[in-house]
């Protein structure tokens, strides 16, 4: 990451619970005192590792695929595989994380902007382990077109010469 991270005893839940303690204890220690820390963990093990089918060549997140729109999408496309799976491989982060009322905007943004860069360098990790013959493109893209912060992958283009 290039970014400077977020200091996230700065975040309102984690500085409370910060202060309540004493002595005062850190992010890992936080974790730990989750009621439901197993399920979280392993439910933001799946965001950060997903599993991953192939479909008539496509690379796809498992959880997003869809027989009947895969079959859509390869029509509509005319089996442009890259296109598919741009259109069926892509996260808003805004879905996962609709925001939190305590924090201000640019708050929001900064720590999801270094969620999703997390995020995309785990993809490409999970992606090579899983795949270790293709070369993959993953990115974070936001800005107007997008409705967030939003991750994509796909298979690389090859260009040959």
């Amino acid at each position: 990451m290039t970014r400077q991270r977020l200091d996230l005893l700065k975040l309102p839940a984690l500085q409370k619970w910060h202060e309540q303690t004493s002595p005062s204890l850190g992010v890992w220690d936080y974790l730990g005192s989750q009621p439901d820390g197993i399920t979280r963990a392993l439910a933001f093990a799946h965001l950060f590792w997903p599993e991953f089918i192939e479909v008539q060549g496509c690379v796809l997140l498992a959880h997003a695929y869809n027989e009947e729109a895969f079959a859509r999408w390869w029509r509509e496309l005319a089996g442009d595989r890259r296109r598919i799976e741009l259109v069926i491989n892509h996260v808003h982060l805004y879905d996962l994380f609709p925001g939190d009322e305590e924090l201000a905007p640019e708050v929001v943004e900064a720590a999801l902007a270094e969620l999703g860069e997390i995020v995309v360098s785990c993809w490409s990790c999970a992606l090579a382990t899983q795949f270790r013959d293709r070369k993959f493109h993953v990115e974070l893209r936001s800005g107007e077109q997008e409705y967030g912060p939003t991750i994509y992958f796909s298979t690389a283009e090859v260009h040959s010469g």
